[in-house]
């Protein structure tokens, strides 16, 4: 009795399958060395005392990383007078996406988007009557960085708007606002790698295209020795 020829795969479909396995150790590959490279040391270092220095607080809030710091009267913060105009003694500022953050789309399309697409995103400049260390209930980690380092983090937020400062609402606590930044967000651009960007201008010896979680960016501050300060719950503040 003859028997029944097993069924093969085409030629054509055989070498598109491997073209795609191909191409998918290719992209694992590119992913793990573009994740593992080293970075070259910060140009700005830190300062080898406090004296002198500026601190920077960095909020763990959950998933998201904010950075916050005493205001003065000093030229590098000119910027902040002409859109946060309250006198608040303390200036905090976040950056994201502008669905997800600033429109508190929390839809499971807007997570999944934020993920792999990239979107505009949203800078929040907040005034704060307190200490961050008192107004947020979150983890507070402080560093001390050099006036040039201090500068240099103020330069990498202002670049952050766009250009002239679109205001796109109030923001989420605080004398607080959201206003039109860039670049786009997107998975392997977050909230937290843009911190981390920050840091890193300001000397802070880090790899901002490996932090995606704002666990990391602590957990990598505390291996340096950063005090980790604790916070107190704050009282309601009214949004203007």
């Amino acid at each position: 009795m003859a028997q029944t020829p097993t069924p093969r795969t085409s030629k054509p479909l055989r070498r598109l399958l491997l073209r795609g396995l191909w191409a998918l150790a290719g992209l694992v590959l590119a992913i793990t060395l573009w994740y593992f490279w080293p970075c070259a040391a910060p140009e700005v270092a830190l300062p080898t005392q406090t004296n002198g220095g500026r601190r920077l607080y960095v909020i763990q809030q959950n998933l998201h990383t904010g950075l916050a710091w005493a205001r003065t009267d000093d030229a590098t913060e000119s910027w902040i007078n002409e859109l946060l105009p309250e006198p608040m003694p303390y200036v905090e500022v976040g950056w994201g996406d502008r669905a997800y953050y600033f429109a508190n789309d929390r839809s499971l399309w807007s997570i999944a988007r934020l993920l792999v697409v990239p979107s505009p995103s949203a800078l929040q400049i907040a005034g704060l009557p307190l200490s961050p260390r008192k107004f947020f209930s979150d983890p507070v980690a402080t560093i001390e960085l050099s006036p040039v380092g201090f500068a240099a983090v103020q330069r990498f937020i202002r670049a952050t708007l766009t250009t002239p400062p679109e205001p796109l609402g109030a923001g989420k606590y605080g004398s607080s606002r959201f206003y039109a930044a860039a670049p786009a967000y997107v998975g392997w651009y977050n909230c937290n790698t843009w911190a981390a960007e920050a840091l890193r201008h300001g000397g802070v010896p880090l790899c901002p295209h490996r932090m995606f979680f704002a666990s990391q960016i602590r957990q990598h501050l505390l291996k340096f020795a950063v005090r980790l300060l604790p916070s107190f719950r704050h009282a309601p503040v009214p949004s203007p």
